[in-house]
C-alpha cells in the first residue's frame, strides 16, 4: 500500500467517526435540543451523498474505489434509524424514516426543477451549476428512493432477526444487520441503476467492500454508545413483541 493511499484511508476513517460522532451527539442533545439537529443533518446527507456518489471517489487499493457519499453518508442513515428504534421505540424510528424519505424526494424535486434553467440561453456561466451539481436521472431517482425506503425499514427487520440469533451479542446484531441491508442496497441499486455497464462488477465489488467496512467501524461504535448508556430498546422486549413494533407501527 502506497503512503497516499494509506493517508485517504485515515481520512476516510476521520470522516466516518467525525459522521457518527456528530449523530451521537445530537441525538444525546435531544431532551434540550428536540429531534431536530438530528433530523435535518440526516436529510441534508440525502443528496450530498449522491452528489459525492458521482463525483468522488478514492482507489484506496487496486480495483477498489470508495466514495465518501455511498460509504460513510448512506451507511449513517441505516446508523442513525437503528440508533433511535433501539434507543427510543418504533413510534420514533417511523418519524425519523419519514422524514429521510421526504428530504430524499424534496431535494430531488428541487433538483429536476433547478435542471430546466440550464437549457436556457439567458443562463450565465458561472462555473457552479456543473452537470454532476444538477443531473437528475428519473431512473436513478425512482430506484434510489424505493431502494431508501426498503433499507430503512429492513434495518429494523433484521435487527428484530438477528436479536433472536444473538440475544447477549449486540455488536454482533448490529453488525449482521448492517451488513445484510448494505450488500441488499448495493447489489439492487447498482444492478438495476448500471446494468448494462461493462464495470458492473467492479462497482458491485468497490461498493460492497467500501460500506461493509464502514459498517464494522459504525457498528463499533453504536455497540460502545449503547453499552455506555446501559438501555437498548430491544433488550426489554420479546422477540415477538418487537416485531410487532415493526410491522404495525412502521408500516
Amino acid at each position: 500500500m502506497s503512503a497516499d493511499a494509506a493517508i485517504q484511508l485515515l481520512v476516510l476513517t476521520a470522516e466516518a467517526v467525525a459522521v457518527c460522532g456528530l449523530l451521537l451527539a445530537f441525538f444525546s442533545l435531544r431532551n434540550r435540543f428536540g429531534y431536530a439537529p438530528l433530523y435535518v443533518t440526516l436529510g441534508g446527507f440525502q443528496h450530498l451523498q449522491t452528489l459525492m456518489a458521482a463525483t468522488l471517489y478514492v482507489e484506496v487499493f487496486p480495483g477498489i474505489a470508495v466514495s465518501p457519499g455511498s460509504a460513510i453518508l448512506f451507511t449513517a442513515t441505516l446508523f442513525a434509524v437503528l440508533l433511535v428504534y433501539i434507543r427510543e421505540d418504533a413510534a420514533q424510528a417511523r418519524s425519523l424514516i419519514v422524514g429521510v424519505v421526504a428530504a430524499n424526494l424534496t431535494l430531488s424535486l428541487c433538483i429536476w426543477l433547478a435542471t430546466f434553467h440550464t437549457g436556457s440561453e439567458l443562463l450565465l456561466d458561472t462555473g457552479f451549476a456543473s452537470e454532476h451539481l444538477l443531473n437528475f436521472s428519473l431512473r436513478a431517482f425512482i430506484i434510489g428512493t424505493a431502494t431508501l425506503i426498503l433499507d430503512v425499514i429492513l434495518i429494523i427487520v433484521l435487527y428484530e432477526f438477528f436479536f433472536g440469533l444473538f440475544p447477549r451479542l449486540l455488536f454482533m446484531r448490529i453488525l449482521a444487520a448492517m451488513l445484510v441491508v448494505v450488500v441488499f442496497d448495493t447489489a439492487l441499486f447498482i444492478s438495476a441503476t448500471f446494468y448494462d455497464s461493462e464495470n458492473l462488477l467492479a462497482m458491485l465489488l468497490s461498493g460492497v467492500i467500501g460500506k461493509a467496512s464502514v459498517v464494522v467501524l459504525f457498528s463499533a461504535l453504536l455497540t460502545g454508545y449503547l453499552l455506555r448508556t446501559r438501555t437498548t430498546k430491544s433488550d426489554g422486549n420479546a422477540v415477538q413483541e418487537a416485531h410487532h413494533d415493526v410491522f404495525h407501527i412502521l408500516t
